[in-house]
């Protein structure tokens, strides 16, 4: 079957981000810029940015191993997680809008707000799910950093 920009969007949509990454040779990857989150979670000791993302580009949710360089021409970047979705478990949430993108820097201190971000996504950890209270939620948060973090490294 040929490779198409088609075929790549429809895996995207199906959830198929090893293989769309297989089809064009790189991870896939969004680029926005840095904008202010509610700070929840500063809140939870994992600091993220979040992106004002172009509409066109297409968000897969999920959380994902991701590697996130700051401004468009960076070559390598950081690893981190990357949360992409509507935050289920935080209460007032509404599915009606566009799914967030949200990125954990691993290791990372300093200030991103303003700043352009591109996030390379490199695997799908998990399916994005409500937790039972936010204490749930940060402790599924470190074992998502943790597991981002070792698959990263061993592909390095």
């Amino acid at each position: 079957m040929p490779v198409s920009s088609g075929r790549i969007r429809d895996c995207l949509r199906s959830g198929g981000l090893e293989e769309a990454n297989r089809l064009l040779g790189r991870p896939y990857s969004i680029t926005g810029r840095v904008v202010r989150g509610s700070g929840l979670g500063r809140r939870l000791g994992f600091p993220t940015a979040n992106l004002s993302v172009p509409a066109e580009r297409i968000l897969v949710p999920g959380v994902f191993a991701v590697r996130a360089a700051v401004g468009t021409g960076a070559k390598r970047g950081l690893p981190g997680v990357c949360n992409v979705g509507w935050q289920p478990t935080v209460p007032g949430r509404d599915r009606d809008r566009p799914p967030r993108a949200e990125v954990h820097l691993l290791g990372f201190r300093g200030g991103l707000y303003g700043r352009t971000l591109r996030v390379d996504f490199i695997r799908k950890l998990r399916d994005e799910k409500t937790f039972a209270d936010m204490d749930s939620l940060k402790e599924q948060m470190a074992r998502d950093a943790k597991r981002a973090r070792l698959y990263i490294r061993s592909k390095n």
